[in-house]
């Protein structure tokens, strides 16, 4: 803030954009949580209203421009496929109707906050049908593979053990990261990273880089 000013600092939230991707780790957990004393609908209910009051807070600082990925396939990824048979194009009903409902909710949410607050923009990018278009079309966006994680274990590379902090030994790691869209089960690389923001209208070059 020195090097910017008290001028300059205070101009800064309103000129920023916040980018959002939240609520992937909490229903994760609400799925292994055997038992958790929230249903689903008030589950989905707590997690938007814990987004949407973050949103507010940065509004009150000046934040007027926002960007929103909704929660991706949580029911469709090489971690999920192992358990529908480990076949290609299976998904986890249960689950990816929570992100479903997640997106559906989180769309709702945005347009009564658009209302709400004067001078609010945002933009919303339905992130499970994004991620599942360019895993089960990969060669449509330059990729060779969009269901296996670039580095894992077990079907699907599925089981994220990387080499470090696991006590599994043997994993595997693909040769061509830029073949493949994800480089484990929760992290997109470089490319995929890049198509996903350019969808929020982001520019990605100057955030990214060639450094992913």
């Amino acid at each position: 803030m020195k090097e910017l000013g008290d001028i300059e600092a205070k101009r800064l939230p309103s000129r920023s954009v916040y980018l959002f991707n939240m609520g992937a780790n909490d229903y994760n957990m609400f799925a292994v949580e055997k038992r958790n004393a929230y249903s689903t609908n008030k589950f989905v209910d707590m997690v938007i209203g814990n987004q949407t009051s973050v949103v507010k807070d940065i509004y009150k600082l000046g934040g007027r421009k926002f960007g929103f990925l909704g929660v991706g396939p949580l029911g469709c990824n090489p971690l999920t496929s192992v358990f529908v048979n480990g076949s290609k194009g299976s998904c986890l009903e249960d689950a990816q109707m929570m992100a479903k409902q997640h997106n559906t909710a989180l769309s709702v949410a945005l347009k009564k906050l658009e209302r709400q607050l004067k001078g609010l923009k945002y933009s919303f990018t339905n992130f499970n049908d994004l991620v599942l278009e360019v895993m089960f079309h990969p060669s449509k966006y330059g990729f060779k593979e969009g269901e296996v994680a670039c580095c894992g274990s077990g079907p699907y590379r599925g089981q994220l053990s990387c080499g470090r902090g696991t006590l599994m030994k043997d994993y595997y790691l693909c040769d061509n990261p830029n073949d493949i869209s994800s480089l484990t089960i929760l992290i997109p690389l470089k490319r995929l990273l890049k198509f996903m923001l350019s969808k929020c209208g982001v520019e990605v070059p100057s955030l990214l880089g060639d450094t992913i």
